[in-house]
């Protein structure tokens, strides 16, 4: 099969099973995605464990984790995994790193009472431990002395950080280089984790980064018909959450607080036009136009995570309707 044109769109592996890695990530390969990207929530699928069956199965897609809790694993254990991901696919794997979802990480008892301080200094020894530096660090959970990596990787993977608040997203500018958004973050949303992890770039001197923006996905063959596929989608996470960095951006957070107290299910109140905002689904001119509007607000790449039975089907369905579209539909 000849290789399609790489457009600027990667493919979130969420609900894909090991079995089926490969082959979504050949067929993504093939498509025209630039890039696969493997989740990790807990007690889901480990994102080492899947994107290094998506590196087997692909030559020359970009590769990343997103996001690894790095207060689940030991430092050193998670700079081992980076580094053998990063040396089989030098200059194509990228290490997405973050705190990872409160809620479930309180559940396991991995939340750390200063979750933005646990992050910066853990994901600086991981930093540093990947540059093949020799680490000593004792923050009272972990403890690594004079320790250094036998196999430090060949080409240092880039480090990428997701998060949701504006501490997190500060810490993308002074010590990532690449930012993961977070899929359920609207236009709004999106510019404004863009312009702050840019400040805080320059701030420090550094380059701005990366942007990768996550996004729920469903082709549908009427706009209702996509929006109502990830309704409940949008409605458990926003009723888990509640009002936060997400929905501040668009000015919901008062509304989302005062629907989540009232009578009934979040999912029968929920406005359609916050579906809308925070998810690409729709036919294909409105995936097109939801693309787009996400790479113009700052995004480098758009990862779609196809929802639904068949994310092959969806993924050869993107690349034949909606692919021809980017650059064409209007804004």
């Amino acid at each position: 099969m000849a290789q399609a044109t790489t457009r600027p769109v990667g493919v979130l592996l969420a609900g894909v099973g090991p079995a089926t890695v490969g082959q979504v990530a050949r067929v993504a390969e093939q498509s025209g995605f630039a890039g696969v990207w493997a989740p990790e929530d807990y007690p889901e699928r480990p994102a080492t464990v899947m994107s290094a069956l998506a590196i087997a199965a692909t030559e020359r897609i970009e590769v990343g984790t997103g996001v690894m809790s790095l207060t689940t694993r030991h430092p050193l254990l998670t700079a081992m995994d980076l580094a053998a991901l990063a040396d089989a696919a030098p200059r194509r794997f990228v290490a997405g790193l973050g705190l990872g979802l409160p809620l479930t990480l309180a559940s396991i008892g991995c939340l750390p009472d200063r979750p933005v301080t646990a992050v910066r200094e853990r994901l600086g020894v991981v930093s540093a431990l990947l540059r093949g530096d020799e680490v000593t660090f004792d923050d009272g959970q972990v403890r690594l002395t004079a320790s250094r990596l036998a196999h430090a990787p060949a080409v240092v993977p880039p480090l990428a950080v997701g998060g949701l608040g504006p501490r997190m997203i500060d810490l993308v500018g002074e010590l990532g280089e690449v930012l993961i958004v977070s899929s359920l973050g609207s236009e709004a949303y999106l510019r404004w984790a863009v312009e702050r992890a840019n400040r805080a770039a320059d701030a420090h001197g550094r380059r701005r980064p990366r942007v990768i923006a996550f996004a729920w996905f469903h082709l549908g063959d009427t706009d209702a018909a996509g929006r109502d596929a990830l309704r409940p989608n949008v409605a458990g996470a926003l009723g888990a959450l509640g009002a936060g960095p997400l929905t501040d951006a668009d000015g919901w957070s008062d509304e989302l607080t005062r629907l989540r107290q009232g009578d009934g299910p979040l999912i029968d109140r929920l406005p359609e036009v916050w579906v809308d905002e925070m998810v690409v689904a729709g036919t294909a001119q409105r995936c097109a136009r939801g693309i787009e509007r996400r790479l113009d607000a700052g995004a480098d790449q758009v990862v779609l995570c196809p929802m639904g039975a068949d994310p092959v089907a969806q993924l050869q369905r993107t690349a034949r309707e909606v692919f021809p579209l980017l650059g064409t539909s209007p804004a």
